[in-house]
């Protein structure tokens, strides 16, 4: 009996031991199904009822990431080449979706099935978006949308029509940016193609032909508001400028805005490129502007590369011209044209406030039209052109013929009135003899000889002055 005792105690104290180690409790009721999670030692519950407590649970399955990789999941063994998906948090509470390569597995691609429809793979590490993505609530802008109502007219707001017919469409609760892309050629191989953002369209419809798009604009000022504009901004920081001109340019130019006719179309193997119809339409759309196209003062660098004082606003090259028609009917009109092909020789007009200046390349004044509104009579011509004798002169042609006749006509009752001295400079007939004949009165002061020359008045019949030689 007394071995028996003492066998029976050291059972029930091995047994008390063990008890003491490893019994569970369940504490509150159960869920069918559910998983349990341990509160303390030897204390389990629902894990749904955890979730509620500490931030983890399943059923729906809850992880506390707490900003570290989150919920993961891997197609192959951590031990070798995986493709991991992950969810979580950074340090400011954004969500967070991440598709990595581990382990030298070749790079993956974050897709999407949305109704069956698995957008295909990207290149990696961007990947690709399905748009219908974006028609989940509260991503795509409800029906309610301010999109809807801004800018009243028939039938809706101005901008209604766009909401039901874009696939990506994001609205800005805060006023701010609403879309911005960002890209870098130093994160590149060196190939093409650094982008901050693209659009293509293509107008293949020619069943039913319609207007295309590539890129649409559009904005609105209400009154009492500050400006709009479409701002494009290149800033240079390299010293050394790389300058364009109508014939050539190089790689590192800046330029904030380029319009090009052609485009990947006109890439080896493409279709037959035809003239586009113009390069730029400035028009009404239901609306009227104050300018065309405004240059602002102090735009030009004016300290090292103008010339004389001025910059050019406007390059165009040889045979270029501005022209003006009148209507649909003019079919070439009023134009002014460049037509210099001598380096170095071109001539140009100067608007000053003492009148209107011709000019060449050299600086040098060939002619202007004085402004002299002090005189009353408006201004005067100044020729200072280099002619015969080093004087200023006026030369006649007709169409290239070899003789022209020069012709001055008063208006009215007007005269043509010389002032000052005259120096004729054609040796006449003297009509007597018929032949040059020089004469001993001395009106031309210092001059060799003397000579007839006719003048023909209207109404008069012919004069005859003398003329220097």
């Amino acid at each position: 009996m007394k071995r028996l005792t003492t066998a029976l105690f050291i059972y029930i104290a091995s047994a008390t031991a063990v008890w003491a180690q490893g019994a569970v409790q369940q504490v509150g009721p159960s869920t069918i199904y559910d998983l349990t999670a341990w509160i303390q030692d030897h204390l389990i519950e629902s894990a749904s009822k955890v979730f509620n407590d500490y931030g983890r649970g399943v059923n729906p399955l809850h992880t506390y990431d707490a900003e570290g990789m989150g919920s993961c999941w891997e197609d192959a063994s951590t031990s070798g080449p995986y493709h991991q998906l992950c969810i979580t948090h950074d340090a400011n509470g954004n969500a967070i979706i991440s598709a990595a390569s581990q382990n030298g597995a070749p790079p993956g691609s974050l897709m999407f099935n949305v109704n069956g429809v698995i957008s295909g793979p990207g290149a990696p590490p961007q990947g690709n978006l399905n748009p219908d993505i974006w028609a989940i609530p509260g991503i795509h802008p409800p029906a309610n949308s301010w999109m809807n109502t801004a800018i009243p007219i028939t039938g809706g707001g101005a901008y209604k029509y766009m909401v039901p017919i874009t696939d990506l469409l994001t609205q800005q609760t805060t006023g701010q940016i609403a879309v911005t892309g960002g890209s870098r050629s130093s994160d590149s191989a060196g190939t093409c193609c650094t982008m901050g953002g693209a659009f293509v369209a293509v107008n293949d419809n020619t069943a039913k032909p319609q207007s295309v798009w590539p890129l649409y604009v559009s904005g609105t000022r209400q009154a009492g508001t500050g400006s709009i504009q479409l701002e494009v901004d290149i800033a240079n920081l390299d010293s050394n400028v790389h300058d364009l001109n109508p014939y050539a340019g190089s790689a590192g130019m800046s330029v904030p805005l380029v319009l090009h006719s052609g485009g990947e179309a006109a890439s080896p193997g493409g279709p037959t490129i035809y003239p586009t119809s113009a390069m730029l339409d400035i028009d009404n759309n239901g609306g009227y502007t104050r300018h065309g196209i405004v240059f602002g003062s102090g735009l030009f660098d004016s300290s090292s590369y103008c010339y004389q004082q001025t910059c050019p606003a406007i390059d165009m090259p040889y045979g270029d011209e501005i022209r003006w028609v009148y209507d649909t009917t003019d079919t070439y009109g009023s134009y002014v044209r460049g037509l210099n092909k001598t380096a170095g020789s071109g001539n140009g007009i100067v608007l000053t406030a003492s009148g209107t200046v011709f000019t060449n390349t050299q600086g040098q004044q060939l002619a202007a039209v004085i402004n002299n509104p002090g005189s009353g009579n408006g201004g005067f011509v100044e020729l200072t052109s280099t002619g015969l004798n080093g004087d200023a002169a006026i030369e006649v042609g007709t169409n290239g013929a070899a003789n022209a006749s020069l012709q001055l006509q008063a208006m009215g009752t007007g005269e043509i009135i010389l002032n000052g001295p005259v120096q004729f400079n054609t040796a006449t007939q003297n009509p007597a003899a018929g032949t040059p004949q020089t004469f001993t009165n001395t009106p031309c002061a210092n001059k060799t000889s003397e000579r007839w020359l006719p003048v023909i008045l209207q109404g008069l019949g012919t004069w005859y002055l003398p003329a220097c030689q």
